[in-house]
C-alpha cells in the first residue's frame, strides 16, 4: 500500500472560533473477569489429587477437600491432612468455616472438627454424596449438617442425628429468619423448618415447598442456598430443574428457567449470585442474568464448586478435576470493554476512543471518567489519538469526508480540516518527530 504523508504545523487558523471543552461525567462498561481466561490461575499443586471440596480458613488461607484428603494451602505450598491427623476416610464430601473460625469437614466415615492441628471425630454415619451445601449456621452459632441419615445438629463438640429422613439429604441452608431449609435426594418437596427456639420436635412445625411446579413427581437434586438479604434459591442438578427463588418478605417463589446441570451457587462480597452448572458459570446481578462459557478450560466441568476467598478471588473446581482461581479485584487488572487504549499524559491522565466515537480520558489520581464534548472543534470520526511534548492531545480522522484533527490544550478544542488530502487517515499514522513536527499519513491507497 503506498502512503501520502502531510507534516501539520499546529498553527491554527486565527478566524476558528474556540469554545470551552464540555466535559460529561462517563462510565466505561467493566468486563466481568471471569470472561477473561487470561484472568484464571490453574493451582498446579493439586493436580491429580482428585477435588472434592474446599473452604476458608480462619486465617485467609484455602483448605481442600480431595479424594486424598484434606490439603492446607497458603498460597504457595500444600500441607496434607491424612489418617495419620484423624481422618478415619481420605474421601471428603464438604468443608465448612463457622462464623466462630471452626473448620468442619465430612468424609465417607464420618464429621469432625479441625482442633489443635487435629481433625476430631464428632460423628460417625456415612456422607457419600458430595454437597457443597453440607453445613449451616443459625444465629446462635449453632451448625447444621446433612448426612446420609438425616440431620446433625452441631452445638459446640457436640454433634447428634435429629432427625431422619427415608431418603438422602442432599443439603441444608440458614435463612435471615432462623428457618432450617433442607431438600431431599429425589423428592421435589422442599421443607423450611424454624430452628431458632430449637425443640427435639422442630421438624413437626416445618413447612413443605414445591420451588418448581414443573418439577413435581419428578426425580430432583435441589440444592439450597439462602442469601445475605431476602431469600433462599434452589438450585438442580438435573438439566432441565432451573433455579428457583424465594422471596422471604413476598413469600413467592420465581423461577429461572436456565437449562444446565447447576451444582454450586455463592453469594459474593459485592452482592451477585453466582451459579456454577456444566460448562457455564451464571452471574445474577441488579435483576439479570449473564452467562459466561468455561467449556475452553482443560478440566473437568460435570461437577463444579465455586467459592470466594476474602481478597475477593473466585475458586472454582472440577469434582476429581483441576482447581482455578480468578482475580476479580482491580488490584492487578480491570478490563474495560469498548475503548481503545491510546496515550498518556506526564501528569497521569489516560486518553481513550470509544466504539462510538467518542473521547474519553480517566485521570488516575481522581479515578474519574470523562467524555469530552466540542461539536464545534471536535472531529466527527476519531480514528487515533496522540499527546504531544507540550502536553497538548491531537486526534486525527474525519470530519465529513476530509481529514481532520482536534488539538486540546487542556481547556478548549481547535479543530482543522485538511481539504483534498484523503477521506480520513490511518490509525497507526500519527506521530511526532523530535523537531515536534507532527506526522499524519492517509489511510487509503493513492
Amino acid at each position: 500500500m503506498k502512503r501520502t504523508w502531510i507534516l501539520v504545523f499546529l498553527l491554527f487558523y486565527p478566524h476558528i472560533v474556540l469554545a470551552l471543552s464540555e466535559k460529561l461525567s462517563y462510565k466505561p462498561q467493566i468486563v466481568e473477569p471471569i470472561a477473561e481466561h487470561w484472568l484464571w490461575t490453574e493451582i498446579e499443586q493439586l493436580k491429580n489429587k482428585g477435588f472434592r471440596a474446599m473452604t476458608n480458613g480462619p486465617d485467609g488461607t484455602i483448605y481442600f477437600g480431595t479424594e486424598q484428603g484434606i490439603y492446607h494451602y497458603d498460597g504457595h505450598d500444600l500441607k496434607h491432612y491424612g489418617q495419620n491427623d484423624g481422618l478415619d476416610g481420605t474421601m471428603i464430601s464438604s468443608l465448612y468455616l463457622s462464623r466462630s473460625g471452626d473448620m468442619y469437614a465430612t468424609t465417607t466415615e464420618g464429621m469432625y472438627k479441625f482442633k489443635n492441628g487435629f481433625w476430631q471425630k464428632l460423628f460417625g454415619g456415612t456422607y457419600r454424596h458430595f454437597s457443597q451445601v453440607g453445613f449451616a449456621e443459625d444465629s446462635n452459632k449453632v451448625i447444621w449438617a446433612r448426612s446420609d441419615q438425616g440431620i446433625i445438629r452441631i452445638e459446640g463438640d457436640k454433634a447428634e442425628l435429629v432427625q431422619k429422613f427415608e431418603s438422602i439429604v442432599m443439603g441444608v441452608a440458614v435463612d435471615k429468619n432462623d428457618s432450617l431449609w433442607i431438600t431431599i435426594l429425589d423428592y421435589w418437596l422442599v421443607y423450611e423448618c424454624p430452628v431458632r427456639n430449637y425443640t427435639k420436635e422442630f421438624i413437626g412445625n416445618c413447612v413443605t415447598h414445591v420451588p418448581n411446579a414443573t418439577l413435581s413427581n419428578q426425580a430432583v437434586k435441589f440444592f439450597p442456598f439462602a442469601d445475605s438479604k431476602y431469600g433462599v434459591w434452589m438450585i438442580d442438578r438435573f438439566p432441565d430443574g432451573g433455579i428457583s427463588y424465594y422471596n422471604l418478605n413476598t413469600k413467592i417463589w420465581t423461577h429461572y428457567d436456565l437449562k444446565y446441570p447447576h451444582t454450586s451457587i455463592l453469594e459474593s462480597y459485592d452482592g451477585a449470585i453466582f451459579v456454577a452448572s456444566q460448562k457455564v458459570l451464571h452471574k445474577f446481578e441488579d435483576g439479570e442474568w449473564s452467562r459466561y462459557k468455561i467449556e475452553g478450560l482443560h478440566y473437568n466441568i460435570t461437577s463444579s464448586n465455586i467459592m470466594e476467598s476474602p481478597d475477593g478471588r473466585l475458586w472454582i473446581g472440577g469434582t476429581s478435576g483441576d482447581v482455578f482461581s480468578i482475580d476479580r479485584s482491580t488490584k492487578h487488572a480491570q478490563v474495560y470493554k469498548g475503548v481503545l487504549y491510546q496515550d498518556e499524559t506526564k501528569h497521569g491522565k489516560l486518553w481513550f476512543l470509544g466504539k462510538n466515537d467518542e473521547i474519553l480520558s480517566f485521570d488516575r489520581h481522581t479515578k474519574e471518567w470523562t467524555q469530552h464534548s466540542d461539536e464545534n472543534n471536535i472531529i466527527d470520526t476519531p480514528i487515533t489519538l496522540l499527546v504531544v511534548e507540550s502536553g497538548n492531545v491531537v486526534v486525527a480522522g474525519s470530519d465529513g469526508s476530509d481529514t481532520a484533527l482536534s488539538v486540546y490544550d487542556g481547556v478548549s478544542w481547535k479543530k482543522k480540516v485538511i481539504e483534498n488530502f484523503s477521506p480520513s487517515v490511518y490509525y497507526r499514522s500519527l506521530f511526532q518527530s523530535k523537531d515536534r513536527t507532527i506526522y499524519l499519513g492517509n489511510g487509503f491507497d493513492n
